[in-house]
């Protein structure tokens, strides 16, 4: 998705089954690489005697094809002017790079602009962000 910095992509995430947190973020561009929910095992299907009627012969096998499947995110990467909010920090960088299954987060920053990283709730060190070049986090 692109986007501008007067104009960014925004996702606002909230985890369907409550167990992460809500999470916003804006960039400029945003690309996602997907990949296919693997839907589990298939039920074995009963097989059903075709009716034997001389007036109705028994027609062909009808063959579907589901067009629709379900997708996961399996990597998304954001860049430019990236901010990233969440219920207790805020990261601010150029560069993103976030796997949502592993909660593996990679922030570049830029010679003149580094990573931030901000705890939005104060604890023993207080507000004090972390800033560097690169960071990774893991959830």
């Amino acid at each position: 998705m692109e986007g501008s910095q007067q104009d960014p992509v925004i996702i606002d995430h909230r985890d369907e089954s409550d167990k992460g947190e809500p999470m916003r973020s804006m960039a400029n561009t945003v690309t996602a690489d997907l990949e296919p929910i693997d839907p589990g095992p298939k039920p074995a299907a009963v097989k059903v005697p075709p009716r034997r009627s001389p007036a109705h012969p028994p027609s062909p096998p009808r063959h579907r094809r589901t067009m629709s499947r379900n997708f996961q995110v399996k990597l998304m990467t954001a860049h430019g002017h990236l901010i990233l909010v969440s219920r207790n920090s805020q990261l601010t960088a150029d560069t993103m790079i976030y796997n949502p299954i592993t909660h593996w987060v990679h922030a570049i920053g830029t010679e003149r602009q580094p990573a931030v990283y901000s705890k939005l709730v104060a604890d023993q060190r207080g507000f004090q962000p972390i800033t560097g070049d690169e960071m990774s986090t893991i959830r």
